[in-house]
Order: structure tokens, then C-alpha cells, then sequence
């Protein structure tokens, strides 16, 4: 009961006895609606605040992308983190190819690109789908990144064929101390917005800000978005800017460190097998007022095998030993919360399969191959595969390499890495089955193997001419019916395969 009930029962206990009765029905309506939302002694370290996702994340983007980095630099698992991730998003790169209908076209269209990508890097470092894991990475690390495109002159093209080229930067070029009102702009952490919320450009430094250069300036310059790839996860409507993916478990990986750290330290410390010597003479020699060597010598770290010659007077305690108690369960724990908080299961983060078995390995990738077709299709196709298709092919046009009034640049297909079988003939089967079944194509069964189907026939029927003219039967011919070692001896007596021998 607050002052104000107290006063009112001390002059009308019936009133203060409604106000109470009521305060009473009031809290018992907020507990039943949402436990979440009652103030009370069981939610008073439950914290938030009504803010945007730009504010924040402006509060802490820079703080968290620099710890994030170094967990990765410096943490094993953070870098395995990192790396499997990235891995399977993009593998070797995603693949876009034409798709206009006229096969003329898209050969010539896709050999462009191709020739285009293994030199577009202004700083030559980066060729076809490197590109595409660098900026992954960087996303995934720091929290998004960016390509700018750079349009150049005849004699600037070098041996690229379409003269464009791109530069890639990190989300630390993105000044986001550019907030507010810019240049009579409302700008959002270096985001300059329309009229209607929708990006027209980025602030952008010349290089990284540690990486300045006497004579360069320290003020970011606006570049429309039209020149610009942003790559990011939004988490929220109205985000801006991405946040590193380690977020959630920087304290987690942070402590589970220290906790290795530790761990090996007793290790070794149990493991050192040490002697200390007091002399007789020397313990006499004090007792009579005599020092010897005065100078002072600490021994502050055990070493394997080491021999250490104690003044009179001096003696050793050693802190009581500890058995390992919990450790495992406490570091599974730890790890199992770092793969939940970041996406990935427990043996990617850990490595650790003793308990694994096809079905626990299949039943555990199927929501991380869900998160990770959400985020190839969701943020790294659109944001960077189909705006770097879309530019090239502008460019292609601009330069009369082809002549259509077509907009090509959407006709195109982004092929994403295949999935690695966890149990190839399993997986086989089942793909096989689906096809027949009518539930895929056989495109798209091509496809999800990492291969254009046409590319595909076109080998087989080179395969099929080649081995058909010198008389060569090989038992990886499709058209001999069988599956290699499925015990129906040469397959030359099958039309079909038995998918389920």
C-alpha cells in the first residue's frame, strides 16, 4: 500500500479498503494477461527498452563488432564458427547464369560474366565467388559490409571485358557518425534516406578508419546507393545496419575461454613434477646472522622437471588440488548454447561426434539447412547476387556488347552451393524419388547438385557420342539401367533402376 492508500484508509477505511481491493484485482488482470509484462520481484532483472533497432544498435554497433572480430582472431571455436558458416551460405560461390530463353544469348552473356568476375576486383585479389565468401564472412563477423562499383574509362578496363570494376569495404567505411540531420538529409548511421524511408546513398570513407593515410581526409562523402552494395541480416523493420551474429554469445565464448584457459593451466601445473631444497648449513648460517646472497629471488610459475634451491626459513604450501567435478557437462553446455545462439548445431561448433549417427546428423541439419536457404535466399542473393547481375548486365547494354531492347538483367537464375549428403546413397535415393514422383524436376534436381542441366547434357551427349563411336561401354552409363554395385551384375539386362535394392 502506497502513501496515498495509507492517507485515504486513515481518513475513510471503506475507501481505502476498495482502493486496495481494487490494486489487488488490477495486478491478478496484468499477471493473467502476459507473466512477462507483471511488475513484481521475479521480473525485476527482466530488462528493455522502447527504442528502434537503429538506436540500438548505433549504441553498441562498434564495440560489438570489434569484440566480435576478436573472438574470432583469437578463440578456436569462434573461428570455426565463422568459417563453417560461410562455408555453407555461399561455398565456392553463387552462381548466376542468364536465363533469357535464346541458348546464343545465354552463352554469350554467361561467358562475359564469367570472363567479368575473375577481374572485376579492383585490387585483383578477389575472383569469381571469392567475392561472394569475403563478404559472407565479413557480414557474419562484423555485421554487414559493402561493394561499391566503379565505372571505368577505356583505358582504365585492362583486360576486363565490360568496364566496370568493384571495391569491396568493410561496415567500418560506413561513417556512421553521419546521424541526424546530414547535408539537410535525415541520415540514419551513415544512410541517407528519401522522403519515404528509402536509401538514396551511403557515407562513405575513402579506406578503413584505421587506415589513414597523412593527406587523406577524415570526412566520409556521399555515394548514391545506385553505386552501392550493402550486405546485412535485418532482424527488424527499419534496421539500418547490421550487427555482428556473434552478439549473443560474446560473454558465453568469452567465459567458456577463460574456462579452457584455466583448465589447462591446473593441467599442466598438476603435470610438473617440481623439488625444492633447503640446505642445512645455509638454515645455520641465518641462525647465526649471516645472509648470504642478499638478492631476492620469487618463484612464480611451476615448470616440468625444474629444481629450485629454497633460502632458510622458506617453505612451499601448495593450494589444495580439485578434481575435474563438472567441467565436461559445464563446456557441452557452454558450446551448445554458442551453436544455438549463432545458428549452427553442436558437433559444427565442437566438432565432437562420438554420439552421432545418421539419423541424429540428418534430424539436426534439417532447421540449419532451413536457416541457411533463408539467408542465401533472403539476404545474399538479393542484396548482392541479383544487384551485381543487374549492374553488369546495365553495363553490358551501355557498351553495345549486346543488342536487345530486352531487359536482360532479369533473366537469370542464382544457382547456391549443393548440399553435402550426409549419407550419399540415402540422399540419392530419395532425390530419385522425387523426381519420379513429379514432386521436383529434373532441372531442379540438376540444379541442386550445383550444375546447370544444360551444361549437363550437353557432357552427356559429348559422353554418349564420344564413348558410342569408339565402342566403349563403361559401367557409369546411365543408359545400361542399373546402379553401379547394386548386385544386378552387368545392368545390361535392366531398362530401369530399382532405387530400392
Amino acid at each position: 500500500m502506497n502513501l496515498l492508500d495509507k492517507a485515504i484508509a486513515s481518513i475513510s477505511p471503506q475507501a481505502g479498503l476498495k482502493r486496495a481491493f481494487a490494486r489487488q484485482n488490477l495486478q491478478a488482470f496484468e499477471k493473467r494477461s502476459y507473466d512477462g509484462a507483471f511488475q513484481g520481484r521475479r521480473t525485476q532483472n527482466l530488462l528493455g527498452n522502447a527504442t528502434s533497432a537503429n538506436n540500438e544498435i548505433g549504441r553498441g554497433m562498434s564495440k560489438l563488432r570489434d569484440r566480435a572480430r576478436d573472438l574470432s582472431r583469437n578463440t578456436p571455436h569462434g573461428a570455426r564458427m565463422l568459417d563453417v558458416l560461410t562455408a555453407h551460405v555461399v561455398g565456392t560461390g553463387i552462381v548466376s547464369s542468364a536465363d533469357t530463353g535464346g541458348d546464343k544469348l545465354d552463352t554469350t552473356l554467361n561467358q562475359l560474366y564469367a570472363d567479368w568476375r575473375g577481374t572485376a576486383d579492383i585490387e585483383g585479389v578477389h575472383v569469381a565467388g571469392s567475392d561472394d565468401a569475403i563478404m559472407t564472412r565479413s557480414m557474419i563477423e562484423g555485421g554487414d559490409c559493402a561493394m561499391r562499383f566503379i565505372n571505368l574509362k577505356p583505358s582504365e578496363m585492362g583486360e576486363r571485358p565490360v568496364p566496370l570494376a568493384f571495391q569491396l569495404m568493410e561496415g567500418d567505411q560506413i561513417d556512421e557518425s553521419r546521424d541526424g540531420k546530414v547535408d539537410d538529409n535525415r541520415t540514419r548511421l551513415g544512410v541517407r534516406l528519401g522522403p519515404l524511408g528509402q536509401r538514396v546513398g551511403y557515407y562513405l570513407h575513402k579506406n578503413h578508419p584505421s587506415e589513414y593515410v597523412a593527406g587523406d581526409s577524415l570526412r566520409s562523402n556521399f555515394i548514391p546507393a545506385s553505386e552501392i552494395i550493402h550486405m546485412f541480416r535485418p532482424l527488424r523493420i527499419g534496421q539500418m545496419r547490421g550487427v555482428t551474429w556473434f552478439a549473443p554469445i560474446l560473454l558465453t565464448n568469452r567465459d567458456f575461454a577463460d574456462l579452457m584457459e584455466a583448465m589447462i593451466v591446473k593441467t599442466r601445473n598438476e603435470a610438473s613434477t617440481s623439488m625444492f631444497v633447503i640446505k642445512e648449513e645455509e638454515a645455520r648460517m641465518n641462525i647465526a646472522g649471516a645472509s648470504g646472497d642478499d638478492e631476492i629471488k620469487r618463484v612464480e610459475e611451476l615448470r616440468a622437471g625444474m629444481v629450485e634451491y629454497l633460502k632458510a626459513g622458506e617453505d612451499i604450501k601448495f593450494a589444495p588440488l580439485s578434481g575435474v567435478g563438472q567441467f565436461e557437462q559445464v563446456a557441452i553446455a557452454n558450446l551448445q548454447a554458442m551453436a544455438a545462439g549463432i545458428g549452427l548445431t553442436y558437433d559444427q561448433v565442437s566438432g565432437d561426434l562420438r554420439q552421432a549417427n545418421y539419423s541424429s546428423l540428418q534430424a539436426g541439419k534439417i532447421e540449419f539447412r532451413a536457416l541457411v536457404k533463408q539467408i542465401q535466399h533472403h539476404v545474399v542473393i538479393p542484396q548482392k547476387s541479383q544487384p551485381m547481375w543487374r549492374k553488369f548486365c546495365d553495363q553490358v547494354q551501355i557498351a553495345g556488347l549486346i543488342k536487345t531492347g530486352e531487359p536482360i538483367h532479369r533473366m537469370v537464375k542464382h544457382r547456391v552451393p549443393a548440399v553435402e549428403p550426409i549419407d550419399p546413397i540415402k540422399d540419392l535415393k530419395a532425390d530419385i524419388l522425387a523426381v519420379r514422383s513429379g514432386a521436383i524436376s529434373p532441372q531442379k534436381f540438376v540444379e541442386s547438385h550445383g550444375a546447370d542441366w544444360r551444361d549437363v547434357m550437353r557432357e552427356f551427349k559429348q559422353f554418349f557420342e564420344a564413348s558410342d563411336a569408339d565402342e566403349l561401354v563403361f559401367d557409369i552409363d546411365p543408359r545400361r539401367g542399373q546402379m553401379p554395385g547394386d548386385g544386378s551384375g552387368n545392368g545390361t539386362e535392366a531398362n530401369s533402376t530399382n532405387i530400392n535394392q
